[in-house]
């Protein structure tokens, strides 16, 4: 099975617990005023990250970061359907530095 890549570092696809995950690309996320680097939707199972927010493109480091924010998001949900904040931040740089610095 070909494995599509958003970019190097980021799936356009994943499984986790039996359950497939997508992840795409918008221009921009909003919510209400504010737009947001990206978000995880829990009814379609899907990752959005944002190609830009208030008209300025994401650096592809901080689109890294943002994936794997949302993907800690992803692994809160499915243990306690929860969606916390700096839960998702602390754990998405760790995974993000183990994924970048593995050998």
């Amino acid at each position: 099975k070909t494995i599509y890549m958003i970019n190097d570092n980021i799936p356009s696809e994943f499984e986790l617990a039996g359950i497939k995950f997508k992840v795409v690309e918008k221009e921009n996320i909003k919510d209400d005023d504010t737009e947001l680097y990206g978000e995880f939707d829990t009814n379609q199972n899907t990752i959005i990250l944002a190609k830009t927010i208030y008209g300025e493109e994401i650096t592809p480091q901080t689109k890294i970061n943002t994936f794997y924010h949302e993907l800690a998001h992803v692994l809160q949900y499915y243990y306690d359907n929860g969606l916390d904040e700096s839960f998702a931040q602390s754990v998405g740089n760790l995974l993000m530095q183990y994924n970048q610095t593995k050998k």
